[in-house]
């Protein structure tokens, strides 16, 4: 049938009344919905994305070179101004901010609306925020304020410019073994501290670890951390349905739901050191799933030669740190840190070839430096003096004038020896 008959048709089929028409299945499939920030795919009636937080209706924030431009944005938030915005996190965006009151930037980290919808969430968030407040560490990035305007509630923090640990990775690649030693223990130190007032971070990554101008490393993001007094230390403080932290740098038993426990930070920071030294992730499933396989079936695999300047010894060291069961690994942050000291690591012995007998004498030989003997310990010497006594006991019982002549001729002879000799 010609197009424009067929076209005719289906115009008059459309016009006939329903019992009439060809029955044609008009329920269309319901696709996913794709985040426009995270490219992350969300069900087709969510509002908000459940991998970032972000609204799915509003576009994605532009980027390139007129990001910084496009990005000012000067909305007033309580006291502060919002400057531009300078990361994005699983419960939050964060935003480079002007304290309006004290004239002082700060960075003030803003919850995602979805989050604020759960009261629950914003109890214990406020909760643990108080705790995290009272963190008094050099390497500690501090919180200074908590608030609500307008339905939205933030975190201020202390601002620094230098970005973040991925942010440096990103640009750089892997860094240097002394360089990374250094970061590891700033951070090591830190969480050592909070440990120690019952505070388990639960979401170390690079992304969470600060860098000011001098290189110098600062933990930040304890949202996910939960104080080990509180009843329940699986409680999770993500969206319903969602899991606890990132799940590259995740624990075996926070997958399982056992608790969280310093080890877990230790197993975190031990990824992130690999990161450090490596420049890519030490696990790096595609999907939760398969991240959720290589933590718990699979375990680490590291390479058979490591880069250069990082010793081979850390292989058992970073074995230990990421051992499946808890009691296998390190029992604190520092001495997985102690332990990766380049200083303390014994070097790999230096076999050499072996040389044949022969060579290696005639090595010894020639390269033996000689040193000549203290006077009195040369054997001319003592002979010397033991001839001249037995020629003069000698002389004592021939008075013959023939024989003294013999005589003054063999002492003068004898003398002259063990001058000889001792020069």
């Amino acid at each position: 049938m010609p197009n424009a008959v067929r076209g005719v048709e289906s115009h008059y089929e459309k016009a006939l009344p329903g019992k009439y028409r060809k029955k044609v299945n008009t329920v269309k499939p319901q696709r996913p919905k794709t985040c426009p920030h995270c490219q992350t795919e969300t069900p087709f009636d969510a509002r908000y994305c459940d991998s970032c937080g972000n609204n799915l209706d509003k576009a994605a924030p532009p980027r390139g070179p007129l990001k910084r431009q496009l990005m000012t944005l000067n909305i007033k938030l309580d006291k502060y101004t919002l400057i531009e915005e300078i990361g994005r996190g699983g419960y939050g965006t964060v935003y480079r901010a002007r304290d309006e009151a004290l004239q002082v930037e700060r960075a003030v980290k803003v919850l995602h609306p979805a989050l604020v919808a759960d009261p629950a969430f914003i109890d214990r968030f406020r909760e643990e925020a108080r705790l995290v407040a009272r963190l008094k560490h050099p390497h500690i990035v501090p919180v200074y304020d908590l608030g609500e305007d307008q339905g939205r509630i933030y975190l201020a923090m202390e601002y620094l410019s230098s970005g973040s640990l991925k942010d440096l990775l990103a640009q750089e690649g892997a860094l240097p073994y002394a360089h990374a030693l250094v970061v590891l223990k700033q951070i090591s130190d830190a969480l050592d501290y909070a440990h120690g007032l019952n505070l388990v971070h639960r979401d170390i990554k690079p992304g969470n670890i600060l860098l000011d101008a001098q290189g110098n490393a600062y933990l930040t993001d304890f949202g996910f951390a939960k104080s080990l007094a509180s009843a329940d230390s699986s409680t999770t403080m993500t969206m319903t349905g969602g899991i606890l932290g990132t799940p590259a740098y995740m624990a075996p038993e926070a997958w399982d739901g056992k608790g969280w426990t310093p080890a877990a930070d230790v197993y975190s920071l031990a990824c992130v050191f690999f990161e450090i030294l490596l420049g890519r992730p030490l696990f790096d499933g595609d999907t939760p799933t398969r991240l959720m396989k290589q933590h718990i079936i699979e375990g680490p695999q590291f390479p058979d030669v490591w880069p250069d300047g990082v010793p081979a010894e850390i292989s058992p060291v970073m074995g230990k740190a990421l051992a499946q069961e808890i009691k296998n690994r390190y029992k604190t942050t520092l001495s997985f840190a102690s332990a990766l000291d380049i200083q303390e690591l014994e070097p790999l012995p230096v076999v050499e070839p072996e040389e044949p007998a022969e060579e290696q004498t005639a090595k010894r030989v020639q390269h033996t430096p000689t040193k000549s003997s203290p006077w009195w310990q040369h054997w001319g010497f003592w002979a010397g003096i033991s001839a001249a006594a037995l020629l003069l006991i000698f002389s004592q019982s021939f008075k013959s004038e023939t024989h003294d002549v013999v005589v003054e001729t063999v002492l003068v002879t004898a003398q002259a020896q063990v001058v000889g000799t001792l020069t």
